[in-house]
Parts: structure tokens; sequence; C-alpha cells
């Protein structure tokens, strides 16, 4: 019993890679940025620290648990991802559905220790994080896509201190975009094979004879 419950445990972590923590880290920066961009360290600034890395902790295992119960048909084809919890049967849709739950709930009470406004932009992105599982089916950008809903916590942390939105923001906003579209990209290659043949989209696909100028080309925006 207590191997099972064991076991359990390590599939739910493997779920929302809650072992592999560096993905949560790149959501984490784009909050850090937000935050400190014009703004010196303060009490409630390291407050709003704190809260961003638990909430890019939880979220992203959130994000990870979605996409893996949407994808796990896909999941299943591609040589990275076929030993993943779901596809591997390891722990059923309904698990995987009660976890994100958790997370989403745990998320929330991280969220509702700031004002409202913040609150409302914070929930304006989580429908995008849902649709993003799809944007692979039918377009060859979902690099985009992710740079949208990954860079979102520069909006909302710098909203958190200022109340309103700047030129500034908007600009680190889009340099975070840009810097998701080249990591993201050079993941993607790892891929290419396998999403070609199941007709899965990724800039990688789309540029697939240029690697170095299309990543350099990110890069150097975001820049």
């Amino acid at each position: 019993m207590y191997k099972h419950f064991k076991n359990k445990i390590r599939y739910f972590i493997e779920l929302g890679r809650y072992n592999k923590l560096y993905g949560a880290f790149l959501l984490m920066w784009p909050c850090y940025w937000g935050s400190l961009i014009n703004y010196q360290i303060d009490q409630i600034s390291l407050k709003n620290l704190f809260l961003f890395f638990l909430g890019s902790i939880v979220m992203r295992g959130a994000g990870c648990t979605i996409n893996d119960i949407i994808d796990a048909p896909l999941d299943a084809k591609v040589k990275r991802t076929k030993n993943r919890p779901l596809v591997s049967k390891k722990l059923t849709k309904v698990e995987a559905i009660l976890f994100l739950i958790f997370q989403l709930f745990f998320g929330l009470i991280i969220i509702l220790n700031f004002d409202l406004k913040t609150i409302l932009i914070s929930f304006f992105i989580i429908p995008f994080v849902f649709v993003y599982p799809f944007v692979k089916k039918i377009s060859n950008y979902p690099q985009v896509f992710l740079g949208f809903v990954f860079n979102w916590g520069i909006i909302i942390a710098y909203f958190s201190l200022h109340h309103t939105i700047n030129l500034g923001c908007i600009i680190l906003y889009l340099a975070g975009l840009f810097l998701t579209l080249g990591y993201d990209t050079i993941y993607a290659f790892q891929d290419v094979t396998d999403d070609k043949k199941h007709n899965i989209g990724s800039v990688a696909v789309r540029y697939q004879k240029y690697p170095r100028l299309i990543v350099s080309f990110f890069y150097a925006t975001s820049i």
C-alpha cells in the first residue's frame, strides 16, 4: 500500500514536471522582470517576488497537466513523450483532472493576495493556457502563442505595483515573447521528425532548413 502511494506521488510529480523545475523558472523570470523594472526592492515587492515564485511553480505544473491531458494521444506517438504518466497509464485521466483542480486551487489562493484588478488581469490569461495545446494542431506558430502566455507575468507583476501599463513594460513583454520564441524553437527542433510525421505544427517545422538563422533572429530581436 505504501509503495503504491509513493509511486502515485512520483507520477503526479512527473505529470506536473515538479522534478524538472527549470521550466517553472522560465515562467518565474518574466514575473521578476515586471516586478523590478523601475521599482526599488522593499517589503511589498519582496512579498510579491515570493508569491510569484510559488505561483510560477504551481501554474507551470497546472499548464503541463493540461497539456498532457489534451495531448495524450499525440504523446503516445512521439519518442520523447511516450513514457509520460498519462500515456503509460500510470495515472488515469480522472486522477490528472483532480490533480489539475488541486493545482489551480493553490494558484487561486496565491493570486488572491493581490488587488482585484491584478486578479482580473491574471484570470484573463487562463483560457489561453487551455487553448495552447490545440494551437500546434492548426498552426506552425505555437511558440508565438506560448510566448504570449509565458510572459504575461510581466504585465501582471508590473501592474500589481504601478496600477498602470507603460511603453517600457510593453517593450519588456515583447522582449520576453521573442526570448520564449528562441528557446522553445530550439526545444521544438528535438521533435521535428515526429511532428512532421503526425502533422504537428511548430516554428521548427516551418523553418526546418534555417535553424541557426531563425533562432538567432529571435534572440537578437529579444536583446
